[in-house]
Formats: C-alpha cells, sequence, structure tokens
C-alpha cells in the first residue's frame, strides 16, 4: 500500500462523480474536522463512507472508477480487486483507512473546503 498521490486527486473526483458521494465526504471533511468532538473514530467514518460507495455503486462506469481509484493506493490491479473475495477486500480497505494519518489530510480537507466555498460565491 502507498500514500495517496496527486494524481489519485483526479480518480477520486470521477468516482465522486460517478457515484455521487459528495455529501458523505463533506460529513467525513467535517467529522476530521472536529475530531475532538465527534463521537465516531476514524475507523468509523472511514467505513462509513465506504458503505456510501458501496451503496450508490450501481452502474458499471462507477463500478470501474472505483477499480480504477483503489488500484492505486492499494497496489492491486483493477481487474484483481474485482475478483477478490469481498471480504477480503472490505479488510484490505479497512487496513488502508486505519493507516491514514488524519492530521495530515485536515489541512487538505480545510483546503478544499475553501476552494469550494469560493466556487460557490
Amino acid at each position: 500500500m502507498r500514500k495517496l498521490e496527486a494524481h489519485d486527486a483526479f480518480l477520486a473526483c470521477r468516482v465522486i462523480r460517478e457515484i455521487g458521494v459528495k455529501d458523505e465526504l463533506v460529513a467525513m471533511a467535517y467529522a476530521i474536522k472536529n475530531r475532538g468532538k465527534s463521537e465516531k473514530s476514524q475507523e468509523e467514518i472511514g467505513i462509513e463512507l465506504i458503505m456510501g460507495v458501496l451503496a450508490n455503486a450501481s452502474t458499471e462506469k462507477a463500478e470501474q472508477a472505483v477499480y480504477a481509484f483503489l488500484e492505486g493506493p492499494l497496489e492491486i490491479p483493477a481487474e484483481e480487486i474485482k475478483q477478490m473475495e469481498l471480504l477480503k477486500l472490505l479488510n484490505t480497505i479497512k487496513e488502508y483507512i486505519g493507516s491514514i494519518d488524519l492530521e495530515e489530510w485536515r489541512d487538505f480537507f480545510h483546503y478544499v473546503g475553501k476552494i469550494q466555498q469560493l466556487s460557490s460565491t
């Protein structure tokens, strides 16, 4: 597994567009920002996001966007992810989410939030 890289952001944007999980991501960003004030753990937030993705990923285009995104950070080819036993995939994603340093991402989400505010005006 590797850390997220710049090109992963564009793949993630495609996933967000194809699956329509913007609201879940906004909720995750606020939960991360208010981490000490939230009752949800990092793991719970990540699992909720994954479940939102799975619930909304019903089109083939959305499915392919998810595989294309996951193959980078998980370092597993998309075709292998597609054939992976579901429980193994979920555990792999859970392990990856657990390895994320939310402190590094707090500034990122804060910055993205400011960009969103500017684009809304």
